[in-house]
């Protein structure tokens, strides 16, 4: 489910992305690198109060990746 999000968030199909991202959240509730991907389309998808929720999520999850700290910078 994610792999396809990314794909499908690539090419600018938001909505069936973040139908992916949560279905691959639910599976995988405490996944850092799926909350934040998740966070990352929210926010691409003009929603930045959840992009927020949520790349905190992946931070709390995991504050030691690199990739997630570089995504929250502005928080």
């Amino acid at each position: 489910a994610e792999d396809l999000a990314l794909e499908l968030d690539q090419l600018g199909q938001r909505e069936e992305a973040l139908k992916h991202l949560e279905i691959a959240r639910e599976l995988r509730p405490h996944d850092s690198r799926i909350l934040n991907n998740l966070g990352v389309a929210y926010l691409r998808a003009q929603q930045p109060k959840r992009a927020e929720e949520l790349l905190r999520a992946a931070l709390r999850e995991d504050d030691r990746d690199t990739a997630l700290r570089s995504n929250n910078l502005g928080m």
